[in-house]
């Protein structure tokens, strides 16, 4: 896993009772607007931590082993 960045965590306000937690990525990884991403929570170092995958193919963790191998493998570094 590589470290990107670092940025707070903004709140976005579409209406006003609805409030949406809002994460920027840096301008490097523009080619991502507008594509699929799928966001898990998992632990990272004992922090609540979330992997967000970004492509069109729907993942399920538990239809992949692999893919919960490797979670697992971050939470417990």
């Amino acid at each position: 896993m590589k470290r990107i960045g670092e940025t707070k965590i903004r709140k976005l306000t579409p209406k006003p009772h609805l409030t949406y937690p809002l994460i920027q990525l840096p301008p490097e990884f523009a080619e991502v607007i507008g594509k699929k991403a799928q966001i898990f929570e998992t632990e990272y170092e004992g922090n609540r931590a979330f992997l967000v995958v970004v492509g069109e193919e729907v993942i399920k963790p538990d239809d992949n082993p692999e893919l919960e191998k490797r979670l697992e493998e971050l939470e417990h570094k």
